[in-house]
């Protein structure tokens, strides 16, 4: 019998002793109340430890239970949450080519059962930059509290063209392909839409058609507008009394290409305090 047979063996005769609990076959068997419960009603029923005494031990159990499976299972996870069903049944075909990994089992259906059984699902991974800094972000937070809230304008900006104007999805019939004609989007207009906003509502927005070389004046444009419905920062003032700072004097951005140094140039001429989103 293999290692997991064994476990499974044992708890069963633990229990039909009567010299433990179910909590206490749980935890000496390293295995849940309902894998327990499931083995001990096939004894009941059939008096054999298994469904079928030729086949044994169900490779899914065995692959469950199998800390060499497990290992190797959640190292892959662990090191690429990305990978495939697929690369990883792959991986563990070649690993079970090596001597102390011989055996090991690697069909997808079994790799997928596991991972759900380990308590692993399929989900939309959230990704961030190797760029972002923990401590940028701190300081940041630190000093936009310390803002009054009326003083913040934010701004952000969206291109948008023929490739974006269309659903993706639409009905058609059972085994007939569903095609729709669209313009190229490299030969449709593309549009800027740029707005900035404060907790009152919108301040300025502008949209208008460009090519792909406008973007650093098309941002320009759109401060030269934003400018008369913006206040003065006064720098001389100090922080305790930051609250009689004019309305909309602080201009809040991103770190997309078009926010260039000339920009931010621009609006500190226009009396303006700049603040970037940390990365």
């Amino acid at each position: 019998m293999t290692f997991v047979e064994d476990r499974r063996v044992l708890v069963i005769l633990w229990l039909v002793g009567g010299r433990m609990t179910w909590a206490e076959a749980e935890e000496l068997g390293g295995v849940s109340v309902a894998t327990v419960w499931r083995w001990y009603q096939v004894f009941c029923r059939t008096g054999d430890f298994w469904r079928d005494d030729a086949l044994g031990q169900q490779l899914y159990d065995n692959a469950v239970l199998n800390p060499n499976f497990l290992f190797a299972v959640t190292s892959l996870i662990v090191a690429s949450p990305e990978v495939f069903l697929g690369e990883i049944s792959e991986t563990l075909r070649l690993l079970s080519d090596l001597p102390v990994r011989e055996g090991l089992p690697h069909s997808p259906s079994t790799v997928s059962l596991a991972l759900r059984a380990f308590g692993y699902t399929h989900k939309r991974i959230i990704t961030h930059y190797r760029q972002r800094c923990a401590h940028h972000r701190r300081m940041f937070a630190r000093e936009t509290r310390r803002l009054p809230i009326k003083c913040i304008v934010s701004m952000d900006e969206v291109h948008k063209d023929g490739s974006t104007s269309y659903r993706r999805y639409g009905w058609g019939l059972r085994g007939v392909r569903d095609e729709v004609m669209i313009s190229y989007p490299r030969k449709s207009p593309r549009y800027s839409v740029m707005a900035a906003v404060r907790i009152d509502g919108v301040v300025e927005m502008m949209t208008c058609a460009l090519s792909l070389s406008c973007t650093a004046l098309d941002n320009a444009l759109f401060i030269h507008a934003l400018a008369p419905s913006m206040g003065k920062w006064n720098p001389d003032l100090p922080t305790e009394e930051w609250e009689a700072q004019n309305f909309r004097s602080v201009f809040l951005t991103d770190n997309a290409a078009i926010q260039s140094d000339e920009a931010d140039d621009l609006e500190r001429q226009y009396g303006i305090l700049v603040l970037r989103l940390p990365p």
